[in-house]
């Protein structure tokens, strides 16, 4: 006759909290650094996760040309349009900014692209490019 006592209700036990753990959300993803692209740069950090986002730039104009720096943060939301989070800009040679901001999302994101953007002050004839992306 086999035995099915203790042991064997561990195991059960153990595969079940195993299957639960993995099965739990992943940790918020941050990142912090330097991007530089058209108009200027912007150094600073950002975390996404658990529908927050919270980031904290600054925003340098970089160049004298009549043209301003300015940081975009594109929300990436699966099956909906994306949303648009933009700094103020940094207009004027070495002029800089300071944005910070944290905000809710509600429907489930994949995560955020960094884009660093050169904007008329006017805010026409916006050029970006996307320097970096941090999954949700």
């Amino acid at each position: 006759m086999q035995r099915t006592g203790p042991k064997a209700g561990v195991i059960a036990a153990t595969a079940c909290i195993v299957s639960v753990l993995s099965a739990a959300p992943a940790q918020a993803d941050s990142w912090d650094g330097v991007v530089n692209g058209p108009g200027g740069g912007a150094s600073g950090k950002i975390k996404v996760g658990f529908g927050e986002v919270t980031q904290n730039w600054t925003v340098i104009d970089s160049k004298a040309d009549g043209y301003c720096a300015q940081l975009r943060i594109i929300i990436d939301i699966p099956r909906f349009p994306d949303r648009n989070k933009d700094s103020r800009r940094a207009c004027g040679n070495q002029t800089t900014r300071k944005y910070k901001n944290s905000f809710t999302e509600t429907k489930t994101m994949n995560g955020v692209k960094i884009q660093m953007c050169r904007v008329h002050s006017d805010g026409s004839d916006r050029h970006c490019e996307t320097k970096k992306y941090v999954k949700a």
